[in-house]
């Protein structure tokens, strides 16, 4: 089929622009090999640009999009997709991805290669599908947002720690914030009823995967029109530590500790107020409502994605 500028051809387009988060773990350095490569790929930049601030980078990602740039290429970790996810949310213009953060979940979810130059042979040669995106008082995201434990273990892994372990500074994050973990009092609602109980951790996940390459709920989908939701209730941390033996697979959802359910949005209210962490940044504080989003984001997948 020939090449079009017309995502209901269902195939990529030419045209796009380049826009890298320098403060991502690669972004820097693999800024010229994606515009090379996009450039042998047979993508038209109208625009490459390296950002030092992500707020920059979201402003370009804007305006391109008012311009009806049929794809904006971003090149950084889960934070700066989640920055522009919201703008292209039902918008006319789909999002291409470049994983060059630490996690790089959503990049995970959607099957996208880690390696720079495969990744822009996707973004070329992929198709375009749409996914949910999730939305959290008045920001939108695409992986999970939480509370308890990951706001412990995001305030322990630092920029310079993820720099220089790379990944496995999310298991030295997650042993210092076992430590200083707190319980909370939780109140959980959605269409499913209302629960209210003592909890170590609560994730509401829009994506299939979360704390790396596991999965929220064993059917969680970025195309579910659904939230995979699940709270580690009690106060035990041998709890924790079972839950991290169970965790591959997404075995902790048979945990007796383990409350979980498919939900399209809800609220949660938490006693002290806890701070959520939406994809990897904090966001806000308890209370909170949240919803889903369904097929609200246009983003490049490989030919073969079924998820």
């Amino acid at each position: 089929m020939a090449q079009t500028d017309s995502l209901s051809e269902r195939t990529i387009v030419r045209r796009a622009v380049l826009l890298v988060n320098a403060k991502s773990r690669s972004g820097r350095d693999n800024f010229e090999l994606a515009k090379a490569t996009l450039a042998t790929e047979g993508v038209e930049l109208t625009r490459a640009q390296l950002f030092s601030h992500c707020r920059d980078l979201v402003t370009a990602a804007k305006a391109s999009i008012d311009a009806q740039v049929p794809v904006i290429i971003a090149g950084g970790g889960d934070g700066t997709l989640n920055s522009v996810a919201g703008l292209l949310a039902h918008s006319a213009s789909s999002l291409g991805i470049l994983p060059m953060g630490t996690g790089n979940e959503f990049a995970r979810d959607l099957h996208l290669p880690m390696n720079i130059a495969e990744a822009c042979h996707v973004v070329r040669h992929g198709k375009v599908i749409q996914v949910d995106l999730g939305k959290l008082q008045n920001q939108h995201f695409v992986n999970v947002a939480t509370i308890g434990l990951t706001s412990e273990i995001a305030r322990q892994l630092t920029s310079p720690m993820k720099k220089r372990f790379g990944r496995l500074a999310y298991a030295v994050a997650v042993l210092r914030g076992i430590r200083h973990l707190k319980p909370l009092r939780v109140r959980l609602t959605t269409e499913n009823g209302s629960e209210e109980f003592e909890c170590m951790q609560l994730v509401i996940g829009n994506g299939r995967l979360h704390a790396g390459p596991f999965p929220v709920l064993p059917d969680a989908s970025l195309r579910a029109g659904k939230f995979s939701i699940y709270a580690l209730k009690g106060n035990r941390r041998s709890e924790l530590i079972k839950y991290a033996f169970m965790l591959p697979g997404g075995h902790h959802a048979t945990m007796a500790e383990v409350h979980s359910e498919y939900a399209s949005g809800g609220e949660v209210q938490a006693y002290p107020p806890a701070k959520v962490i939406v994809d990897g940044e904090a966001a806000c504080s308890t209370p909170i409502k949240f919803h889903c989003l369904p097929g609200a984001l246009n983003v490049i997948a490989p030919q073969d994605f079924n998820g």
